[in-house]
């Protein structure tokens, strides 16, 4: 069981851990939930075309993973920096979406952005990574 060492939290892994909590809310408040809603109920899946080739509903199970599950993992620190590999892929393909139906990309690139951090810093000390990367 990893021990916990009060010395190693610094102000930094609370930014981070803060940061991680705050982008991962708002990407299953606003983009997520209402999707696995749809995935759970049975609704119709609201993907008309294909992006990456695929068919819409493999398209629509893949954004579910990424928007919901993943950043739940996001959240809780858990391959924090694959998750935001996942979840940057989804949001250029969002924000190409957005390109071609000449809407704003603004929220998808805020998005892209904040995934590009989290890959560079990683999750921080406040994370289940590093309890699991310093388990003895």
């Amino acid at each position: 069981m990893a021990k916990f060492n009060l010395k190693s939290i610094t102000l930094k892994d609370f930014g981070i851990l803060i940061f991680r909590i705050g982008i991962s809310y708002f990407m299953i408040r606003y983009h997520g939930w209402g999707k696995f809603q749809t995935l759970i109920s049975g609704g119709e899946i609201p993907f008309k075309e294909t992006i990456l080739g695929l068919s819409p509903t493999i398209e629509f199970y893949l954004v579910v993973f990424a928007e919901f599950l993943v950043s739940i993992l996001m959240a809780l620190g858990l391959f924090t920096r694959l998750g935001a590999f996942v979840l940057f892929i989804n949001m250029a393909v969002a924000s190409y979406v957005m390109f071609k139906m000449g809407n704003s990309m603004e929220s998808p690139m805020m998005y892209c952005l904040s995934y590009l951090a989290l890959m560079s810093i990683g999750a921080g000390n406040l994370s289940l990574d590093y309890f699991i990367r310093n388990k003895k």
